[in-house]
Formats: C-alpha cells, structure tokens, sequence
C-alpha cells in the first residue's frame, strides 16, 4: 500500500470587483499516488447570472454586487491557466432562484454553464423544482441538455410497490443517474461520488418528485467507498453532497474512507477547511456564485507493508 503525507494548499475567492483571497497550508496522511490533483468547487448558484446586492456580506444599501456567471468564469480560467488539469466540480442548486432561471426552466443557467466544461455535478433539492421530466431532459440519459456529468447514488425510480402509480414503471428501483465517476488527474486516480439532499420533497413540492424517490445515502456511500478502492483502485476519494455541512460532518463521522467532502445546502462558508475525526476534509462555498473554491493536493508517495 502506498502511504503519503501531502501538502494541500486551500483557497476561498471572493467574487466581486476585488476578489478577496485566503491561503490555507496543512499536511494530512491519504493513499495515494504520485502528482497533483486541483479542485475547483462552486456551487449553490441559485440562478444567479449576474452580480446582484448580498445580503450576507456587508452593507445591502451600499451598492456593492458580487457573484455573477461573468466574475466565476474568469477565476476559473484564471485557475485553469496554472493548472490547466483542474477539475471543476458543481455541488447544486444551481438552476434555481432568479427570474431568469424561473422563466426559462433552467435553460438559461444551462446555456452558459455548459461552457464552462464542468467536470462532475450533484444536483441539489431545488434543481428538482422542474419537476421530473425536465430534471430527466436536463441531467439524465446519453445526451443531458446540462453536459455537467450529473451524479446522485441516492436518487431513483420510484417503485410499484411504493408508488402504484409511478410515471417511469419501466424503471422502478433503478438509479436515475450515475453515482460515481473516476478521473485521472497527473498519476492520481481520483473517484468522485455524488449525494444529493433526501429533503428534496418537503423543500420544494411533493409534485416536483413524481416517479422519483431518495434514500438518505447512507448505505449508498458504505457500498460504494469499498468498490472504489477495490476495482478502480483510486487514490483520492471525492464526495460531492448536497446534504448540508453538519449532515455531512455527521456522515463522514461514521462512515470513514472518504477523502474530502464538497459540500453546499447551507450556503455556510468555510474560510476554513474543517477535518473530521476520521480525517476526512471538509468545504462549502458560500450562495450566489459569490464565492470559488480551490483546493490543492499534492502526492509524494513511498511504498510501505
């Protein structure tokens, strides 16, 4: 088994006319290959295209906007000319939260994020608002109109037994998107699991749910931390969940092996990384595309028994 102490270099990004920058330095212990692996995490967009007022930072009468597709987009490309091998990850409630999201179903968000090459992305409660058919159109199947990679273990088809009269019968009791996806970034092998919030109904409507069912994703993680280490044999377990920080704190608490949490839901703001007692590293970003994360690790590995 390789053992490795790494470097991992944090950065929250603060979008607004002068981004605000934080530099975090820590060593940890994973399993891992040799190279460096660069996250970038945005999430809990909620519809916003363009700079508006925050009512979470600062004066609201002052005037000041921050966030925006435009300001993201320019950090990410700047991030992406250092390392251009950067994956770009998405953790929800994206598609929702302005009238122009509201108008256009989401197409509007879609149109432009699909530009940006995101790299994984787990859908968060309110992207269900749609209902079930456009969430299908959008995220699910061969050729989603949203080409962001969707994942979710947690999400299914609601079965006959539960659900007589499920809109999908065909389909009852599978996944409706894939829960898991393996990258290789410079020799790491980096598996990424997606878990999307179980309160989805009771947020948004019963309705926007017909023929889908969640599952807290507990046992969903515990079967799919030991298939990735086994099979694919990856070095850096990624869980992106939109469960909230504390749910998932709690989560990785009890069920050890993941590497780091890309968390949203509670447009809390970690300015720094939290550690579980089982090591597992945490983040969250923020609401509003107002903020960017970029998290940095780099492998040294040495063989051990």
């Amino acid at each position: 088994m390789k053992q490795v102490t790494h470097k991992k270099s944090f950065t929250w990004r603060r979008l607004g006319p002068v981004p605000i920058v934080l530099f975090l330095l820590f060593s940890a212990s994973l399993t891992a290959g040799d190279g460096t692996v660069t996250l970038i995490h945005m999430g809990d967009i909620h519809g916003h295209l363009i700079p508006r007022p925050h009512f979470r930072q600062g004066d609201p009468d002052s005037g000041k906007r921050l966030g925006g597709l435009a300001y993201l987009y320019d950090q990410i490309e700047k991030i992406r000319q250092k390392y251009p091998n950067a994956l770009l990850i998405d953790t929800g409630d994206t598609i929702q939260g302005s009238a122009e999201a509201l108008y256009s179903e989401g197409q509007a968000l879609v149109d432009i994020l699909n530009r940006f090459h995101i790299d994984a992305f787990v859908p968060g409660n309110r992207d269900f608002l749609y209902g079930t058919e456009r969430f299908r159109e959008l995220f699910a199947g061969d050729s989603p109109k949203a080409n962001w990679n969707a994942l979710a273990a947690n999400l299914y088809y609601a079965t006959l037994y539960d659900f007589p009269l499920s809109r999908y019968p065909d389909k009852a009791g599978q996944r409706v998107l894939p829960f898991y996806l393996v990258r290789e970034v410079d020799n790491v092998k980096v598996g990424i699991i997606g878990l999307t919030a179980d309160r989805g109904p009771q947020a948004v409507s019963p309705r926007t749910m017909d023929g889908f069912f969640l599952t807290p994703g507990k046992e969903e993680l515990e079967a799919t931390i030991p298939l990735l280490r086994d099979k694919p044999k990856v070095d850096l377990l990624v869980l992106l969940s939109e469960r909230g920080l504390a749910a998932n704190l709690e989560l990785v608490e009890t069920i050890p092996g993941v590497d780091i949490v890309l968390s949203s839901d509670m447009h809390e703001e970690t300015w720094q990384v939290l550690e579980a007692r089982t090591g597992t590293l945490l983040v969250e970003e923020g609401q509003d595309g107002t903020m960017l994360g970029e998290l940095h690790l780099t492998h040294k590995g040495s063989r051990h028994r």
